[in-house]
């Protein structure tokens, strides 16, 4: 097997590395029974506790990284950057509210904004004295509160409650407050540096619970900037502390230069009562290393105070010898704060010695007998391994549907699972606000993710209801929604079937081009294909709103070919993958001509020649849109000439084509007699012909007012 590409398997490595190090171990063995232990003790007790450090370390990184990875994301998305209102829901409120479910660790999400605005969710399921103090309903799950930055003389504070779907449960009073945001120390701190940023650990205002908060600060296109924060209690690490209790003896704190406890086993230790200084009233504050009265924590904590210390240092207290360990957290994670540990040396002397000698002899046994072990948990692991990097290819593919399921005893692998799991449930989320197939586009089509952009020869479509307005001032806003996000799906659906690319929705109108991101051969056949496919699923659509008694939908198409511009615009923290040009506008004003001809799907003369026979088209006029400079020819996309019945011209059709192929070379000719004469032919087998009965009344008209000799049969709009 070629391991030089591929790498070596992990139950190889593992095993390798398994069998070094208890073999190196046997070997210090025999060189330990004959030093001294007490040496060896100190060095084994300072192992031990730089590995519990480093174990809390890395439980700051598994519990914090995902939250700076979150406010990166939700620093970028529009819906943040609207100002509360006390009189609506705010545009973030459900996808905030998803945060907090998705994310036990959390306490609370808010944004502060420069204008002394405040909009805050605090999770109560777990919260029941909170819950107590802001009188909610007892099956309250969320909290929402909303600060308007104005007079603080006058009511501008409302709390909102929340059952677990996000459904209102009560609206309180509104309260007068002196509380900003642009004076806490989350918000402050983003003033100082780019990115997210944690706090030191402080008293949250609301809850008065002890905990970091992560905040970012963003900015809006109408430059009301301000600061998006993440809370996170610090209680979860009171009974993670508890765990890594390794002895009776043993203990386990965290600390600030303050000579503040910031965490300890015992949570009732982390905090006292203090007198407020303003107020005069009892408040809870961080507790004290001098409050906890015990001479080991004494003299670790003077030894650090006043320069004594360096990391795993022995001291005595009372006669007897303690070891210490003191470690910076990384002040991404916490903000000024040390772990500290102490043990009795004791704990680690007796045992050792007594052990030393029993070592040496059964390692050599131990070694052959634990190598099948190793042998199978590494293979599981690998196993498990290789499934989770199957999954993010399935992630990377944008798959993101169905649970992620790896069996692992490893508490790591099932973490790990878990996280995967919830990126891709996160991930899912976003794609319904983001073009899935056009992200999984861009990629396929090796383009960057940066601004710029190229020209390109493109087919563009652009589509619109008839008499939309007037249909959506007599519905609901619910049933209208549901009514048109229906109509899109329908659409969309033919259009990806057709390999487009969905620029964008506005309104109940889409634009949707082809040929990029990635090349297409023949793409005016593509879009043409797909613009017949949108009429069909919108004569599907009205057939069943018809018979169920809705009004129905009437969708006009535009095609147009020609060069344009395509790329990423926008900033760096928000792009959008668009067309640009005077193409782009010429497919606009096609599709509303349709309105004139009477037509559904009008395409222009560079489509047209583009499209094999295979397409049945007729010419039904040259003209000149409002900001177009070159006269075009206008065609009418009829369907196929062979093909599924839904997109398959009937047979009397053709006979009306028959009929109306001279009049347009006859209206160019200026003989009015004889296109008046065919159109009211026409008349006879299609009455009240759209087509037919505006010829006749262009002709009626140029016969009593002949147009100017240069008239080349061109009709010039000069509205859009």
């Amino acid at each position: 097997m070629n391991w030089t590409k591929k790498g070596i398997p992990f139950h190889i490595n593992l095993l390798s590395i398994f069998v070094m190090v208890v073999g190196t171990l046997c070997g210090a063995l025999t060189w330990f029974n004959y030093t001294a232990n007490a040496n060896s003790a100190t060095t084994a007790a300072q192992v031990l506790l730089r590995q519990i450090n480093q174990k809390i370390i890395e439980r700051f990184q598994r519990a914090y990284d995902p939250i700076f990875s979150l406010t990166d994301i939700v620093t970028s998305i529009r819906p943040i950057k609207e100002l509360p209102s006390l009189d609506r829901i705010h545009a973030s409120q459900d996808y905030l509210r998803q945060i907090l479910s998705h994310n036990p660790q959390v306490f609370a999400v808010y944004l502060g904004y420069d204008t002394g605005d405040f909009f805050y969710i605090v999770n109560l399921s777990q919260e029941a004295d909170f819950r107590k103090t802001l009188k909610a309903p007892d099956d309250a799950y969320y909290g929402v509160m909303t600060i308007i930055g104005d007079d603080p003389d006058v009511p501008r504070k409302q709390w909102v409650f929340l059952d677990k779907s996000g459904f209102s449960l009560g609206v309180h009073p509104l309260e007068k407050t002196d509380f900003d945001p642009r004076s806490r120390p989350w918000y402050l701190n983003t003033q100082e540096t780019q990115g997210s940023r944690a706090s030191e650990l402080y008293v949250y205002s609301s809850s008065k619970k002890p905990g970091v908060t992560i905040s970012q600060r963003f900015q809006a296109d109408d430059e009301v900037h301000g600061v998006f924060g993440v809370d996170m209690t610090v209680g979860h690490f009171a009974s993670f502390l508890q765990q890594q209790k390794f002895s009776e003896s043993s203990q386990l704190f965290f600390f600030n230069r303050k000579g503040e406890l910031t965490a300890h086993p015992d949570p009732s230790k982390s905090m006292r009562v203090s007198m407020d200084e303003k107020t005069g009233n009892p408040t809870l504050v961080l507790g004290r290393v001098s409050d906890l009265h015990d001479p080991i924590i004494n003299e670790l904590f003077f030894r650090h105070q006043y320069g004594f210390w360096k990391n795993g240092m022995v001291f005595e207290v009372n006669g007897e010898k303690h070891i210490g360990q003191i470690t910076q957290v990384p002040e991404k994670y916490a903000k000024d704060t040390m772990i500290a540990i102490t043990v009795p040396l004791r704990e680690f002397l007796g045992p050792i010695a007594e052990t030393g000698m029993r070592s040496l002899i059964f390692a050599g046994i131990s070694l052959a007998l634990a190598i099948p072990v190793i042998l199978i948990i590494s293979v599981r692991i690998g196993r498990a391994l290789r499934q989770l990097v199957a999954e993010t290819g399935r992630i990377r593919n944008f798959h993101l549907t169905g649970p992620v399921e790896v069996d692992s005893a490893v508490s790591e692998i099932k973490m790990l699972t878990q996280s995967i799991g919830a990126m891709k449930s996160a991930l899912n989320t976003f794609g319904q606000y983001v073009p899935k197939a056009l992200v999984h586009q861009l990629i396929a089509s090796g383009k960057g993710v940066g601004l710029g952009g190229d020209r390109r020869t493109l087919t563009l479509m652009f589509t619109d209801v008839s008499g939309f307005t007037s249909m959506s001032e007599t519905m609901s806003a619910e049933a209208l929604t549901h009514k048109i996000s229906e109509y899109l799906k329908h659409l969309t659906i033919a259009i990806f079937e057709n390999n487009g690319t969905i620029d964008k929705y506005i309104g109940d109108s889409i634009m949707a081009f082809w040929n990029a991101p990635a090349r297409l051969d023949n793409h005016a056949t593509h879009a043409c294909r797909a613009a017949l496919g949108c009429a069909l699923a919108s004569r599907e659509l009205n057939e069943h709103w018809k018979a169920t008694g809705q009004p129905v939908m009437f969708t006009r198409i535009g095609l147009h070919t020609g060069e344009a511009v395509v790329g990423n615009i926008g900033s760096t923290d928000r792009m959008d993958y668009t067309a640009m040009g005077a193409t782009v506008n010429q497919a606009s004003r096609i599709e509303s001509l349709n309105t004139i001809y009477g037509t559904q799907i009008l395409i222009t003369d560079s489509v047209a020649r583009a499209i094999g026979p295979e397409f049945v088209t007729c010419m039904v006029d040259k003209v000149l849109p409002k900001g177009v400079k070159v006269p075009v020819e206008l065609h009418e996309l009829l369907g196929l000439r062979e093909g599924p019945e839904g997109l398959r011209v009937p047979d009397a059709r053709y006979r009306e084509l028959e009929i109306w192929a001279p009049v347009i070379p006859l209206y160019q000719s200026r003989r009015w007699s004889e296109v008046t004469e065919i159109c009211q032919k026409l008349l006879e087998i299609v009455p009240n012909s759209p087509l037919a009965n505006l010829y006749m009344r262009r002709c009626a008209q140029f016969e009593a007012n002949p147009p100017p000799p240069e008239w080349d049969g061109t009709q010039v709009f000069l509205r859009k």
